[in-house]
């Protein structure tokens, strides 16, 4: 997070764009509200951007499992 305990707006994209928050036992976020979630972001961002930074969350997200 940004600044402390202050959430701004792209550490919420961050959030939004990271499909982990919808795996394991007890998901944080159920299928169909993180699609929403993604139409918007490619709303709001724009194809290339949003793909970019999906891109890098998932990099980000499974540097260690892959060699």
């Amino acid at each position: 997070m940004s600044n402390g305990n202050r959430w701004k707006e792209d550490d919420v994209r961050l959030v939004l764009l990271n499909p982990v928050y919808t795996m394991g036992s007890k998901p944080t976020v159920d299928d169909d509200t993180w699609i929403s979630a993604q139409k918007k972001l490619i709303s709001d961002l724009g194809r290339d951007e949003y793909f970019a930074r999906l891109l890098a969350v998932i990099q980000e997200t499974f540097a260690d499992a892959v060699e």
